[in-house]
């Protein structure tokens, strides 16, 4: 149950992740644009705003990853904790039956 509790918090943290990264992306998307139709001296402050933006994208596309390779661990975890609770229970029955209980 808490191993269930846990990966349904790491799948809302992913979840929260990628709507994150695709909001920046689309600022940066739209500031690179605004940058291109733009000039001047405020050109560079869009492009060092592009390069931040860039960073951003590429740090939560970071922490997606990771929080879809803890998912995944999460996943073969608790498959393997259900394999091992089946033998358990198929013992304990097979244990009960061979003592007439």
């Amino acid at each position: 149950e808490q191993l269930r509790e846990q990966l349904e918090g790491k799948l809302v943290r992913a979840a929260k992740l990628h709507g994150e990264l695709k909001a920046e992306a689309t600022e940066a998307l739209a500031a690179a644009a605004g940058a291109a139709r733009g000039g001047g001296a405020g050109e560079s402050e869009s492009v060092d705003e592009v390069a931040a933006y860039q960073a951003l994208v590429a740090r939560l596309r970071s922490q997606l990853r990771w929080e879809q390779n803890e998912r995944h661990a999460c996943d073969q975890a608790l498959e393997s904790l259900r394999g091992s609770y089946r033998l358990l229970l198929s013992r304990t029955s097979e244990t009960s039956e061979a003592f007439g209980q």
